[in-house]
């Protein structure tokens, strides 16, 4: 193989490096950036919608849009982020729901206090306790 042949397969095996990096950063960035604005203001909604599901649906449309160009596939994984947030979020707050069924004996029959698992809202180690006591 001749130097220039490796010298370009080089650059390729750096590119695509350097693509995966950038798109893991974007996305957990992206979900980072939503779990601090939920910590810091709770469950935030636009219209009904929670705002990092809202963001993924908007991020995506604008991606299969094409409006991002070239840089489309970033705007992919700013969505993958929001997503991957909201559903955390979501999962988060089944869990805590199943775990306070079961601390309870399967009694609870609701879901956690103000509604977190359909508004995408975290739940307090406050909340978390008193449900388990058998509060809702």
């Amino acid at each position: 193989m001749s130097l220039a042949a490796r010298a370009r397969t080089s650059l390729a095996k750096a590119d695509k490096a350097i693509d995966v990096s950038v798109t893991a950063v974007v996305t957990g960035g992206t979900a980072f950036a939503f779990g601090v604005a939920q910590g810091r203001y709770g469950g935030l909604e636009v219209a009904g919608v929670p705002a990092d599901l809202g963001a993924a649906l908007v991020l995506h449309g604008l991606g299969f849009a094409g409006v991002g160009g070239k840089q489309n596939d970033y705007l992919h994984a700013a969505a993958n982020g929001a997503l991957a947030c909201y559903l955390s979020t979501l999962g988060r707050g089944v869990g805590v729901d199943w775990r306070a069924r079961s601390l309870t004996g399967g009694s609870s029959g609701s879901l956690p206090a103000g509604g977190a698992v359909a508004s995408g809202a975290t739940i307090s180690d406050e909340e978390l306790a008193r449900m388990a006591r058998g509060g809702a």
